[in-house]
C-alpha cells in the first residue's frame, strides 16, 4: 500500500530517463520560479547537454538579494532533488555550495553544507508538486534532445491544463 501512495512513482533508472528528469526538473523549477535572472534558453540531453539561461545571477547582485541567491541556488539542486524523488542517489550538491560560499557573507559560509540540504528540501517540494510537469519535459527531451524555451514552456502548459481537466 505504501508504494502506492509514493509520489512519484519511480521511473526507470536508464541514464537517459534519469538525465532527462533532472534536466527537466531544473527547467521546470526555473520556469516556475518566473525571474529573468534564472529564465531558460535552452535544454538539451545530447552530449555535455545540459540546462542553457538567458543570463546567470551575478553573485554581486545575489548578496544585495537574498530571495535571488536561494531561487538560483534552488535551480541548482533541482537536478539533485529530481534523483532522489526517482528513489536514487542525489547528485552532488558541489555547484550549490560552491554557489553559496561564493555569496554569503563570511559568518553564513560556514553552514553552506546545511543550507544546501534545506535548498534540496525545498526543490524536492516545489517538484513533487510540479512532477507532472518534470515528466512531460523529460519525455520530450528524450524524444527530441533538445528543447528550447518556447517548447518547454508550452509543454508545461499542456501537462497543467489536463491535471486541470482531470481534477476538475
Amino acid at each position: 500500500m505504501d508504494a502506492l501512495l509514493q509520489t512519484p512513482l519511480p521511473s526507470p533508472t536508464d541514464e537517459v530517463s534519469v538525465r532527462a528528469h533532472a534536466l527537466a526538473a531544473e527547467a521546470v523549477l526555473a520556469l516556475s520560479l518566473d525571474r529573468p535572472a534564472v529564465r531558460v534558453s535552452s535544454v538539451s540531453v545530447r552530449g555535455q547537454g545540459g540546462v542553457v539561461y538567458a543570463s546567470r545571477v551575478l553573485p554581486e547582485a545575489a548578496r544585495l538579494n537574498r530571495a535571488l541567491l536561494e531561487e538560483d541556488a534552488l535551480v541548482r539542486v533541482a537536478g539533485a532533488a529530481a534523483r532522489e524523488l526517482q528513489g536514487l542517489t542525489p547528485g552532488s550538491l558541489a555547484d550549490a555550495e560552491d554557489w553559496l560560499r561564493r555569496t554569503l557573507n563570511a559568518d553564513e559560509a560556514q553552514e553552506v553544507s546545511a543550507y544546501a540540504r534545506v535548498l534540496l528540501a525545498r526543490a524536492r517540494g516545489v517538484l513533487r508538486a510540479q512532477w507532472t510537469e518534470v515528466s512531460v519535459v523529460a519525455l520530450g527531451l528524450q524524444a527530441h534532445g533538445t528543447l528550447d524555451a518556447q517548447e518547454v514552456r508550452h509543454r508545461v502548459q499542456c501537462a497543467r491544463g489536463i491535471r486541470g481537466a482531470l481534477l476538475n
